[in-house]
């Protein structure tokens, strides 16, 4: 399950290339000046026309501007304003992924990705807030390695049956070791990743810790009950 990164790069190499295009245009327009004077006093030189001084004067720049005009829309007009849409189109995508990343992070998810055996290729910064753990601490690490020994088997049987039918994970609620050592009762939700040549490239999806919210789900059933307060060992034990 190696999920593509959704990084930068593409966007920065255009900003980058953009950053260039001033000189590479500065060139152009030079040079189509340059060409378009050269063509001028070449049918100069060969009609020797008899045109007085001043309406030569006037003649040339017009002449100029007929030659030039066109070949500047082309090569410097129409990749300026190229650059400047991939500009803006990169700012407009770094932006989105910034906000997405914010909305991401404020909703207190894990986001993950795994490759097609199950190992972490992406986590966002959630996860230490979810498990303890930083980034790049579980990164190649397989995903079973942080459920509940007890809940290991039956996690894992869960998976795999979803895997082998390239399903949805939904709902799935397992008990996950903190690095600390305490209980996390979490919530997984995810989806295959799917190539373009239709193979299994791996699952991408989300972790939320439900800890508090099943404690008091089970909090309010023991009091309807008489029964004590389920813990998070407690809860997997019913």
């Amino acid at each position: 399950m190696n999920p593509g990164k959704t990084g930068n790069s593409e966007p920065q190499n255009k900003k980058e290339a953009a950053v260039h295009s001033p000189f590479r245009l500065m060139l152009i327009c030079v040079g189509a000046i340059f060409a378009g004077e050269a063509i001028i006093m070449l049918l100069f030189g060969l009609l020797r026309p008899s045109i007085p001084p001043l309406w030569l004067a006037v003649i040339d720049p017009l002449l100029l501007s007929i030659l030039v005009f066109p070949a500047l829309f082309v090569l410097f007009y129409k990749p300026m304003k190229r650059d400047l849409l991939e500009m803006e189109r990169a700012k407009t995508i770094i932006e989105s992924e910034h906000r997405l990343k914010a909305v991401v992070d404020s909703a207190g998810n894990w986001i993950w990705e795994t490759d097609h055996e199950g190992r972490y290729t992406f986590s966002n910064p959630v996860v230490e807030k979810v498990l303890g753990y930083k980034p790049q601490e579980v990164i190649d690490r397989y995903y079973h390695e942080f459920t509940h020994p007890d809940d290991r088997e039956e996690f894992e049987k869960s998976i795999v049956d979803m895997v082998s039918v390239r399903g949805v994970i939904e709902n799935l609620t397992s008990r996950k070791i903190h690095k600390d050592g305490h209980i996390v009762i979490c919530e997984s939700n995810g989806e295959p990743i799917i190539g373009e040549d239709g193979e299994l490239i791996g699952y991408r999806g989300a972790v939320r810790d439900i800890t508090e919210r099943k404690q008091a789900e089970d909090a309010l059933r023991n009091i309807a009950t008489g029964l004590p307060a389920a813990t998070g060992e407690e809860f997997f034990d019913k």
